[in-house]
């Protein structure tokens, strides 16, 4: 079996990584969320206030797009502080 160290991954590709699996898992429930809204289902909130139309939609893909990023800076960090303790680091087997 090849390993894959988490030293060998560049910044960038984590990032990368992280937020192309965020963005398919929220995305597309945010969209749904968004013509929902637009449809007048149920309000898209934005700073407390109800946000209905297209400016739901707009909304909800904006927060689609939004939150991934976050939580790919924080896979980011925690990939940065593991290749501090390096002997620590798990490594991520790969099947053969």
């Amino acid at each position: 079996m090849q390993e894959i160290k988490v030293s060998r991954l560049s910044a960038g590709s984590v990032f990368k990584f992280g937020y192309v699996a965020y963005a398919m898992l929220f995305l597309p429930i945010m969209v749904l969320l968004g013509l929902y809204g637009m449809s007048g289902g149920t309000a898209v909130y934005q700073n407390g206030q109800p946000v209905y139309g297209i400016a739901a939609l707009i909304t909800a893909i904006f927060i689609g797009l939004i939150i991934p990023a976050i939580l790919a800076v924080w896979l980011l960090l925690g990939t940065l502080i593991l290749r501090l303790a390096k002997d620590r680091a798990p490594s991520l087997r790969t099947g053969d």
